[in-house]
């Protein structure tokens, strides 16, 4: 019985992927899990800009690194200003840009992923990431 203990205890530390106990009880009965492959990212439909809208038309500024593209460095590029409209909805944190009212009405009954990244230079090889 110690040596299964032991081997349970070696298994956690050996696999960082283990299932491991939640913070919190769960108090979702189900999900609906929306990957918008193609669509917009939830930093384009949820998070205002306030200070890209203020830099439009502006050269990057040069204390951000320049991305790099699948079609080279973006040095001669103006930054643009978003095109959709923010407004606040529900009480919780990201509003909703006007054009997305389906999704305003359940503002408060998102659970929103941010801690995902890909560094891949396009679209297909982030998602595949």
């Amino acid at each position: 019985m110690e040596n299964e203990v032991c081997a349970n205890e070696r298994e956690k530390v050996a696999n960082p992927l283990a299932v491991k106990q939640p913070h919190f009880d769960a108090k979702a009965k189900s999900v609906i899990w929306c990957f918008l492959d193609g669509g917009p990212s939830h930093l384009d439909l949820l998070y205002p800009k306030p200070e890209l809208d203020k830099l439009a038309g502006k050269q990057l500024p040069a204390s951000i690194k320049r991305p790099v593209t699948s079609m080279g460095y973006t040095s001669a590029t103006p930054l643009l200003a978003s095109k959709r409209k923010f407004k606040q909805h529900g009480q919780s944190e990201p509003g909703s840009a006007t054009g997305t009212p389906e999704i305003a009405t359940c503002a408060d009954d998102l659970a929103i992923i941010r801690s995902c990244y890909a560094d891949g230079l396009n679209h297909v090889g982030s998602l595949c990431q």
